[in-house]
């Protein structure tokens, strides 16, 4: 009965949006957002249960105050602004000559639905339910957000793809980059180490005395180290805790075992496996690197500028209707 009251008064919260499933709360240039989209969208139903089953205080004053009806309204409006953001991509897109086949697309995500279902064994039954415990109010609407979420996903690639295709990169620039951050293309030397930790000086000492005595270190460390994994991974000298020579380690030959050493978290001691020297990316090593990096910060740069210089005016010229 409490679970029913609290779905009456979320109901009567967003009763102009939610009284029938098709009852527009916005049209942007003749295109309908339905309150059953903003609903799937925003989940404010699945947001509100989710939090009244941890936070009892904080929900009922988010539904009997007039300060936590207003955090909802806001918090809706804000995934109706999002929306509506979404389908100004789209048109901005249509009329660009950018489309999506949106029957193959569903048919795609329904493919990759029952795909995922058959693969984990889960029956329709079942992802039925999961969709409730989910806040949509059957599967097929968790398949319709899923189709209008990939949809929108799509648009974007799409357009982000045409608004940047004339970002470019020179070899001037390149060269350019390469000098002014040549720190960011240097290598220090490192070492690959085994470790083996434990929790007494006295099992670290009787864990050497096994590996002098021949014992392979990987074994050893099955009997005594705490770690669950021996390999150590590769380690610059600064990587080391103080009490470490890590000196001796990158002067040590291939196989050489040190310790044990006091460390914070108890004692180590460590095996060479192999050593790189230090060394500087060449710029021809480097230009993969730095032709990334370029190409990333001038499409951000082409992306940003149509933001402001036509979408934004795009929006402020269309018309936008808001019916909550």
């Amino acid at each position: 009965m409490k679970r029913l009251a609290a779905v009456l008064v979320l109901l009567l919260i967003f009763a102009s949006v939610q009284a029938v499933e098709t009852t527009p709360v916005a049209t942007v240039n003749g295109e309908v957002i339905t309150s059953q989209e903003l609903d799937e969208y925003a989940r404010i139903t699945y947001i509100l249960f989710s939090i009244k089953q941890t936070e009892q205080d904080f929900y009922n004053a988010l539904l009997s105050t007039e300060e936590g009806v207003a955090f909802l309204k806001k918090y809706q409006r804000m995934k109706l602004d999002e929306l509506i953001d979404r389908v100004l991509l789209k048109q901005w897109a249509n009329r660009a000559g950018i489309t999506i086949n949106e029957e193959e697309l569903r048919q795609k995500v329904e493919a990759e639905v029952a795909s995922v279902l058959q693969e984990s064994n889960i029956t329709e039954e079942q992802f039925e339910q999961y969709a409730l415990l989910q806040g949509y109010e059957s599967s097929s609407a968790f398949k319709n957000y899923l189709f209008r979420d990939e949809l929108h996903t799509q648009y974007l690639i799409a357009v982000f793809s045409k608004v940047t295709e004339s970002a470019t990169v020179t070899e001037d620039e390149i060269k350019q980059y390469y000098e002014a951050h040549k720190e960011e293309f240097y290598q220090p030397s490192m070492v690959h180490v085994l470790v083996i930790r434990t929790n007494t000086d006295s099992d670290a000492k009787k864990a050497l005395d096994e590996i002098s005595n021949g014992m392979d270190f990987e074994e050893v460390a099955k009997r005594y180290s705490t770690l669950e994994n021996v390999d150590g991974g590769w380690r610059k000298k600064d990587e080391f805790e103080s009490s470490v020579p890590a000196e001796a380690l990158f002067l040590a030959q291939k196989g050489a075992v040190f310790g044990p050493y006091r460390v914070s978290s108890g004692w180590e001691i460590y095996k060479l496996i192999e050593r790189k020297e230090e060394s500087h990316l060449s710029l021809d090593e480097a230009r993969d690197q730095i032709v990334s990096t370029l190409m990333d910060a001038k499409r951000e740069e082409l992306w940003n500028r149509w933001y402001e210089e036509e979408f934004v005016p795009f929006k402020e010229q269309s018309r936008i209707e808001i019916g909550i």
